[in-house]
This record gives C-alpha cells, structure tokens and sequence, in this order.
C-alpha cells in the first residue's frame, strides 16, 4: 500500500465519518505500520519486502524467511539493529526513531506478508564441532557471508551479535535445509551431509558475543564545517557521487567541506566518520536551516547511497548546488581504514 494512498483514504475515512457524526475508523496495526515500513525500509528491503534494492538487505517478504522467524526475531533486528552493518537500530530504546508501538505496527506489517504455515523448527543446540565446521564452511558458505561470517554485499552477517543472540541453532538448521528461495541461499540438504550441517553450525554459534547495546541519548556534535578557513575542494560540481579517496585526499589538503551522516543518531553515536554531522535522513526537511551556504557538503549512509540520497536530494533540491553523496559509503570508507570515531 502506498503511503499517499494510505493518508488519502484515512482522510477519506474521517470526512465520512463526521458526515455521519460518527468516529472514524481507526487504521489498522498493519495499515500503520505499512506507513513506518514505506518510510524507513521499503528503499533499502524493497516496497513489498522483496528485498536487496540495497545490498545485503534481505528479503522480508520471503516465506522461507517468515516461516522461521518469529516476532521476537523480528523485534530484535528492528529494535537493536545489526550493529556494524547498515541495518540501524531503529527503536527509541537504542537512539532510534520508532515508538514501542512503532516497532510492534512495523513487524505486524511484515508478519502480513506471510502467505504460508510457519515451520517447526527441529532439533535444539547443536552438538557439532565447530572446528571440523570450518572446512565445510568455507567451501560452501564463505564466498558468501564471508570467511568468518562478517558479510557482504550479496549475504548477510553470519557473526553479527544481535543476529547470534535472536537465532536459534534451529532458525539455522532450518535456513540450511530449507534455504531461501529465489535467493542466493539455496538449500543444503543432499549437499552437506548431517554430521557437516552440525558442524557448520557450532562453527556459527561460536562466533556469538555478548550484546551489549546501549541508548547515547543527544550524541554530542561536532562544528557541521570541517576546516572552516580552508581551500574550496576541488570536487566535480554538479557531480551525484563522489568517491572516498577523493574526499580522503581533500581532507588531507585541509579544504573546507561538511560531511553529513544521514543515518540515525543510534549509528552515529555507535561510530562516524570522524568530524562528520549528523542530521538523520528522516530529519532533513526540518534542518535544511543548519546546512552552511557556500559550503560543499558530501553525504554518506552505510547504504551505500539510500540514506545519502535522500539527504543529498534535500539539499539540491533547497536551492545547494555544492553536495554530492559519499560514493561507497561508510563501510568502505571505515575498511579503508580512514579516521573514524567510535563512541564508548
């Protein structure tokens, strides 16, 4: 459903309502968190939770997927995120945007799109050995999620914390026997035998952390421009991207710029680029005030262009013609091992 669809027949709904002198109808769980999911995932997991309009950003509409995971699994991810990776935390509880009622409106509209019975998932912990795992592993799951489960553009992270803590070693069971159809995960069962699956998921399992995730509430900021008595940089104007080095090497010459995050204040108070600003994508239209005249401004997501994007539209579109988006993003940028800063 779209989102303008949606406001105009809720419009629609109290007009008549009043005609008749009586209350409108109140939306529906789903019908409200379809407007949460078009707003802060549908450009990153697809309109109808198709899923990799972005990289790495998994199918939620998927029924492999949703008949595993449960909503507590889905709570999880919504609420604390992947931390590391592009996927937020979105819940006020962490620095994020959404309510408790925005969390539960937002995974009773992905619960919606399952079409089929949920699965029973089989077995409890697995009694594999996680080093007889890695030679399985890396033949059939690395090229992949990557040779210890960090992820890449095409799969998701196999190590990550929140990920580790939500997912049973049945959840994983079942995604290796099962797979995810028309993905890349395909199922494994006749490919690896029993005794490798198990072991497959020891190996997984011991990658697992403690959590330890907490709210920054209002994370301190930085001056939004970056050498302020700077040389102009010698960026492309009119150009929509560009690339990390570049920006590197121009802030190495001492030229005077404004890298703005676009991400929620949850991932910047995690860690940033450093002297990057934070003005969240979904704020933007309300702070165009902040962003400095004459000033180039480069914006960057995890994305790698979503986020930015938005930020970067906004800006343009104010009247700016000095932005452009961090082309690879911020992964890339902090893989490069360029200045980040991480808050403790």
């Amino acid at each position: 459903m779209k989102l303008a669809f949606l406001y105009a027949a809720l419009s629609l709904s109290f007009l008549t309502g009043c005609l008749e002198d009586n209350p409108p109808p109140t939306p529906s769980k789903i019908e409200l968190g379809m407007v949460v999911y078009e707003k802060y995932c549908g450009f990153c997991h697809g309109a109808e939770g198709e899923g990799y309009i972005s990289p790495a950003a998994n199918a939620l509409s998927n029924q492999d997927f949703l008949k595993a995971a449960d909503d507590d699994f889905m709570r999880d991810a919504i609420n604390m995120g992947r931390p590391g990776t592009k996927m937020s935390a979105w819940s006020e509880e962490y620095g994020g945007p959404l309510s408790v009622e925005d969390v539960e409106n937002l995974t009773a509209a992905i619960r919606s799109w399952q079409t089929e019975p949920s699965d029973n998932l089989v077995g409890g912990e697995s009694q594999g050995d996680a080093e007889a795992g890695k030679e399985p592993y890396a033949k059939e799951c690395a090229i992949c999620h990557g040779d210890e489960g960090q992820g890449t553009s095409i799969a998701l992270s196999l190590n990550n914390p929140v990920f580790l803590a939500s997912a049973s070693d049945a959840f994983l069971r079942h995604a290796l026997v099962v797979g995810r159809r028309n993905t890349g995960m395909k199922s494994y069962a006749g490919i690896l035998t029993d005794q490798e699956r198990e072991d497959i998921i020891a190996l997984i399992r011991s990658w697992q952390k403690p959590i330890d995730i907490k709210k920054i509430a209002n994370p301190t900021q930085v001056e939004i421009v970056i050498n302020p008595d700077g040389p102009e940089p010698e960026f492309e104007l009119g150009a929509e991207f560009i690339g990390v080095d570049i920006v590197k090497a121009e802030l190495d010459k001492g030229a005077r710029m404004a890298l703005v995050d676009a991400r929620p204040s949850s991932d910047y108070a995690f860690e940033h680029i450093t002297g990057a600003y934070n003005i969240p994508f979904f704020e933007i239209d309300q702070r165009l005030d902040e962003i400095p005249e004459d000033t180039w401004v480069i914006t960057y997501c995890a994305c790698p262009h979503d986020e930015s994007g938005i930020v970067a539209k906004a800006i343009r579109e104010s009247g700016h013609p000095k932005v452009a988006v961090l082309d690879e993003g911020f992964i890339v940028w902090m893989d490069k091992g360029y200045p980040v800063t991480t808050v403790d």
